[in-house]
């Protein structure tokens, strides 16, 4: 199994080495920023797979830190842990596309768990859908080639039966 990364954004420190606990138990390699501008510097030298941002922080909100980072690492997943649920940001985040899911503090270490894992499994299912995407656009362009070289090629009888000359 490919160890996922993950940056934890919260202005609380002790929500941050709670959740690290956590999630060490399950080898995920993770990264704490105290601020929305701490996160958006370490995603430029980190690859991060997942993102959990606290809502409610001093200087930059966790959905405006959220709405930062989707043009420049758009396959991230992102998750909200918040204790101050709005229905206008939960509304503003899912139709913006930004956000995975909204959850809750106190939260359940479980459910948590189970949430991260269901996301990094959507993560990981949109990397092998890049990488066979860009297969097939590599082997259409060497037929693309070959019919070029050989022409008629690539050309395929109704019935399935090829003739060979």
């Amino acid at each position: 199994m490919k160890e996922h990364s993950i940056l934890i954004v919260d202005d609380e420190k002790n929500i941050l080495n709670a959740l690290r606990r956590l999630l060490n138990e399950e080898g995920y390699q993770i990264y704490t920023a105290l601020s929305g501008e701490g996160g958006l510097e370490i995603l430029k030298r980190e690859k991060i797979d997942l993102i959990i941002s606290d809502q409610k922080m001093p200087g930059m909100e966790g959905l405006e830190f959220l709405e930062k980072t989707v043009d420049n690492y758009p396959d991230v997943i992102r998750i909200i842990l918040t204790g101050h649920a709005e229905l206008n940001d939960a509304i503003r985040a899912i139709n913006e596309g930004c956000v995975y899911k909204f959850i809750m503090k106190p939260w359940n270490d479980e459910e948590l768990k189970i949430t991260i894992r269901r996301a990094l499994e959507q993560y990981d299912l949109i990397m092998q859908n890049r990488d066979l995407t860009m297969e097939l656009k590599r082997r259409d362009k060497l037929l693309n080639e070959l019919e070029k070289k050989y022409p008629g090629i690539t050309k395929r009888p109704r019935d399935g039966v090829f003739e060979i000359k």
